[in-house]
């Protein structure tokens, strides 16, 4: 916007499904490059999510009054452990750091738990 950087908020996005949070998400840009943005998508975050394709690790920081930042940088070939030797594999490095203060560390633990729980074994 003419006056600095706009965040988007989405409440409770742990709680929609991917497809409705997605759109969610493309309401809210949509809106913002009109230069009108619905109050609701205003809210003070509880956690930042920082996607940086270009960037090979991302470490996010957490601005208050957010309590969790997620960062994702991009997916590149790399070598890893496989079996007892070596292999190339696909990796993504997700990256994690929350407030202590604000929720504690068991957020966080959550978080990484159940992106975790999703990735391809």
């Amino acid at each position: 916007t003419p006056a600095g950087a706009v965040t988007l908020t989405v409440a409770a996005a742990h709680a929609l499904a991917p497809a409705d949070l997605e759109d969610l998400v493309a309401r809210g840009l949509a809106q913002a490059r009109e230069g009108r943005v619905d109050v609701a998508y205003l809210a003070p975050p509880d956690a930042v999510v920082d996607a940086v394709p270009d960037a090979d690790r991302v470490a996010a920081e957490v601005v208050a009054p957010a309590a969790l930042a997620v960062g994702v940088g991009a997916a590149a070939e790399r070598v890893v452990p496989v079996g007892e030797g070596l292999g190339v594999r696909t990796v993504v490095s997700i990256s994690a750091t929350g407030v202590g203060w604000a929720r504690g560390t068991d957020v966080l633990a959550r978080v990484l738990a159940a992106v975790g729980g999703r990735l391809p074994a």
